[in-house]
């Protein structure tokens, strides 16, 4: 081996530990930012504060009140119960095909 071989050798070498000492930052760094991202995340006052900026009233109050200002339409029960149907027989009941 000649020395513009080794030479070659030791510079492809410098390059693959320059490269994984990058790639071995650029993970730590990428877990250390999803660490604190879920621990603002965690604390943030904004999940307990919404709730309260909503609405005060309860849900079946606001669909009372929604009710209340639409027309007077309602709502009737169907005419008959739902019922399973045996048509179809295309529809595979496992994975093949």
């Amino acid at each position: 081996m000649n020395h513009f071989q080794r030479a070659r050798l030791a510079d492809r070498d410098r390059g693959q530990r320059r490269i994984a000492h990058v790639t071995r930052g650029i993970a730590a760094g990428g877990g250390l930012a999803a660490a604190v991202i879920a621990i603002v995340l965690a604390q943030g006052p904004a999940a307990g504060s919404t709730a309260s900026t909503i609405s005060d009233s309860s849900p079946v109050q606001s669909a009372v009140q929604y009710s209340q200002q639409g027309s007077e339409q309602t709502l009737q029960p169907p005419a008959a119960a739902p019922s399973h149907s045996s048509g179809g027989g295309s529809h595979t009941r496992s994975g093949a095909s």
